[in-house]
């Protein structure tokens, strides 16, 4: 078989359970469905960090946090590590990434480009990033659109161009109607054609008809900033899903003094974060957890079923280009998104050091060239984003660089699933709470979070307790279990060890 086309679709911020092929009653995904109905969903996919820059970094090394270095938001992928998209280019595939990067954080330069960053004051100011599309971490081709509810990098430039007007539909303040104070959440004004999930469709449409003039093949990364925060769909998706019809979220209702009683047996920062700020980065009022109501609930739940329903409609413009250009025979597509997002489970938003389902679990589908592995099958065995490079590298018939780690889904994909992992391990330190450093291992049955130098952890029995409510780390019943998973983390984390030899420290 000739080497294959891949085409790697992201979103930013999805949950695995925002898709109608993953049972949701009342949003409608019909051309993401379709690549589930035609290749394989991963049921179990899991993050290997819940935040953004670790976990695009780990989709682009095949590396673990403490091994490609990217620990939080905010330290840059180091540009001595080799990416999957470099190892692509050296093998003979053209290569892109269109839409969101954010490899470096907002305000680092671009490795080897000075004046060049992926942050958005700068792209703003005139003159910034004109006639630069890459080289950037491998990528022989770049077309960035930084930043949520908001226009930066290549996107902005088009928009000056092509949309001029719409520079001034961003923001709450321009609004379709006056927001209802639910932080974070209002109807953009933006007309739909101007949109960043539109731009990131067309172009990516635009790419792959470029590509298809040529012998080579192509690594497209097609990447959504939607549905992260701020929830602002524009008209008329921004309406397309009432509030009162959908369900509000995953947490227990009873209270003991303003408290609820599910947050009583978690480590502290549980019940800090619900009594402290919403993080609303600028765009919102800083209303408290505590204070926030089912209205505002639901109404943030609607708001991002209507950004996800226009993601999926822009995907649906990439599906007709593909069989408009008979692309399907040639090309491995891969659908995911980069961590999920709390809303509202365990009265909680957004994201943080909270290893709950709705934030770790992500949402991944797979379809291989000419659909030849087993369509419509779900996969109930674990996969991690750190997978999909390798997944990538095997396809194309690439060897892996020295270090990478993970192993590829290409057995999964075609129904042999015979290396699946019986535990799988996610990471997470925190920037904004810097004692906290923890590391989670699930199995089928059990999940623990432990936490360096703290006396406190996460026990959960998933079999009988699947929402997590019950913190069993105090138990003396369940002291031997908590044994025997702390031995299993130890023993996850010492064979995860960086094979690479540590980079020098210079003072």
């Amino acid at each position: 078989m000739t080497r294959p086309n891949i085409l790697f679709i992201t979103t930013d911020q999805q949950r695995a359970d925002h898709l109608g092929c993953a049972g949701n009653g009342v949003l409608r995904t019909p051309h993401i469905d379709r690549l589930a109905t035609e290749g394989s969903r991963f049921d179990r996919c899991h993050v290997n960090n819940p935040l953004c820059m670790p976990s695009r970094a780990t989709m682009m090394t095949g590396r673990n946090p403490r091994s490609h270095g990217v620990w939080c938001n905010g330290v840059p992928l180091p540009a001595d590590e080799t990416t999957v998209a470099e190892l692509l280019t050296d093998a003979g595939y053209a290569t892109a990434l269109i839409g969101k990067a954010h490899f470096t954080p907002w305000g680092s330069e671009v490795p080897g480009e000075s004046g060049i960053t992926e942050h958005m004051a700068s792209w703003n100011q005139d003159g910034v990033g004109r006639g630069w599309d890459g080289p950037y971490y491998g990528f022989e081709h770049v077309d960035l659109a930084l930043g949520h509810g908001n226009a930066a990098g290549h996107y902005r430039h088009w928009l000056e161009n092509e949309y001029p007007e719409a520079l001034s539909a961003f923001g709450r303040d321009a609004a379709l109607e006056p927001p209802t104070g639910t932080p974070q959440a209002w109807k953009s004004s933006l007309p739909v054609e101007a949109h960043s999930s539109t731009y990131v469709a067309d172009r990516s449409v635009e790419y792959m008809r470029q590509r298809s003039q040529e012998n080579a093949p192509f690594f497209l990364w097609a990447s959504f900033p939607d549905p992260h925060h701020p929830y602002s769909p524009p008209a008329p998706y921004c309406d397309m899903y009432a509030p009162d019809d959908v369900s509000l979220p995953t947490r227990e209702e009873a209270r003991t003094e303003g408290a609820p009683n599910e947050l009583l047996d978690k480590p502290p920062h549980y019940l800090d974060d619900y009594f402290s700020t919403i993080r609303t980065d600028g765009s919102g009022p800083h209303n408290r957890l505590s204070e926030l109501t089912d209205d505002n609930v639901r109404e943030t739940i609607a708001l991002t079923y209507g950004m996800m329903a226009l993601v999926d409609d822009s995907i649906g413009r990439m599906w007709s280009a593909m069989d408009e250009l008979a692309l399907w025979e040639d090309t491995l597509v891969v659908y995911c998104s980069d961590h999920g997002d709390l809303m509202g489970d365990h009265w909680l938003m957004n994201k943080g050091p909270f290893h709950y389902d709705g934030l770790l679990r992500v949402p991944c589908i797979a379809r291989a060239p000419g659909g030849s592995g087993a369509a419509g099958q779900t996969v109930e065995s674990f996969a991690q984003l750190i997978d999909l490079p390798l997944t990538f590298l095997d396809y194309a018939g690439v060897e892996p660089a020295f270090g990478m780690q993970g192993r590829s889904l290409r057995g999964a994909i075609e129904a042999s699933d015979d290396d699946a992992p019986e535990a799988i391990l996610i990471e997470n330190s925190s920037g904004e709470l810097p004692h906290l450093k923890l590391k989670t291992v699930q199995t089928r049955d059990w999940k623990i979070t432990v936490y360096a130098g703290q006396e406190y952890g996460e026990l959960y029995d998933l079999r009988h307790d699947p929402h997590e409510f019950r913190n069993l780390w105090p138990s003396t019943e369940h002291a031997a279990t908590k044994a025997e998973l702390r031995a299993l983390l130890l023993d996850m984390v010492v064979e995860s060890e960086d094979r690479l030899p540590r980079r020098l420290c210079h003072a």
